[in-house]
This record gives C-alpha cells, sequence and structure tokens, in this order.
C-alpha cells in the first residue's frame, strides 16, 4: 500500500480500494462533462494506484501468486478502465436493457459476495484443485448468488425501503 493511515480510518474508508472508486467518479465526470488532461491524469494515477494496491494485496487471494499472476490482474485492471473510459468519452454506447439494470443492481451483491465467500471457498477448493478452474467456477458461483440476492432480496425490498424513506424524511431532503 503506497500510504498507511490511522486504524480507525478503516471504519469509513479502505486506502486499497479507493482508486477504484476515485476512478468511477473520475468517468462520471467525463461522462458528465467530458474528458479533460486533468482527469486524464488523475484517471492514469488511480490506475496506477490500483494496480500496485492489487498487485500487493494478490498474496492475500492466490497462494504463492507468480509473476503471471500479477501481470493477468494488471492487464484486467488496465482492459476494464479502457472500457469504462470508451463508455464514458462515448466511444462506446451500450443500449439500455433489463440485462444492464440486472447487472447494475447485482454489483454491490457481488462486492460483499466474492470477497467473505468466494475468496474462502478459493482458499480451501484451490489448494486440491486447477486454481483456474476453481476461479471460474467461483465466478459463476458468486454471479448467480448476486443475482439471485437482487431478484429475491433487493428487487422485493427497494419498494418498500423507498415508501419508509418518503415517508419519514422530509420532502425537501428528497
Amino acid at each position: 500500500m503506497i500510504a498507511r493511515q490511522p486504524f480507525f480510518m478503516g471504519w469509513f474508508i479502505n486506502p486499497y480500494y479507493s482508486p477504484f472508486f476515485i476512478s468511477g467518479i473520475l468517468f462520471y465526470l467525463i461522462y458528465a462533462e467530458g474528458l479533460s488532461w486533468k482527469k486524464m491524469i488523475l484517471l492514469i494515477i488511480s490506475l496506477s494506484a490500483s494496480i500496485y494496491n492489487s498487485v500487493d494485496q494478490i498474496s492475500g487471494f492466490i497462494m504463492n501468486p507468480t509473476t503471471t499472476d500479477k501481470v493477468i490482474v494488471s492487464i484486467i485492471l488496465i482492459s476494464l478502465n479502457i472500457l469504462f473510459l470508451s463508455i464514458a468519452t462515448r466511444k462506446l454506447t451500450i443500449k439500455g436493457s433489463a440485462m444492464l439494470v440486472a447487472a447494475g443492481g447485482m454489483t454491490y451483491p457481488i462486492y460483499l459476495l466474492h470477497a467473505r465467500i468466494g475468496k474462502i471457498l478459493f482458499n480451501i477448493l484451490s489448494q486440491d484443485l486447477n486454481k483456474y478452474v476453481v476461479l471460474m467456477t467461483i465466478t459463476l458461483f458468486v454471479i448467480s448468488l448476486s443475482f439471485a440476492v437482487y431478484t429475491f432480496f433487493e428487487k422485493r425490498l427497494l419498494g418498500q425501503i423507498s415508501k419508509l424513506l418518503t415517508s419519514a424524511l422530509p420532502s425537501r431532503l428528497l
């Protein structure tokens, strides 16, 4: 990790994952306001920090990571940034669909589940099985589980929570 923080700050912010959130904010700003050299420099810094932190953390996810593992992580991060930049600059447009809405709704359950269930399963199963097969299988499992959480819990509860908040909060806050 590039910078350390006081222990209690981990309750509010995690610098290992901050570059991902910062990149997301920058992609939104590029989409809303256009690309500028300042945003591009910040995006490159954020991407560099995310690669640095991901390579630094890889041993927490893969036992005895190789250089190939680190290169693959870096290529994935660079590729995703190119994809998101293409969308933000409108070089690539994706038509809206129910499938995209579902994919967006699944992002938070995926975020929560992969870090807990996915990591535990990977550590157990990759000891005896091919780690790439295990990774792909767990990825599909976590995506499926996230879809179930989104479909059966979040979509159903969203209307109820929205009504509760609408009735509880003053209209000027909404």
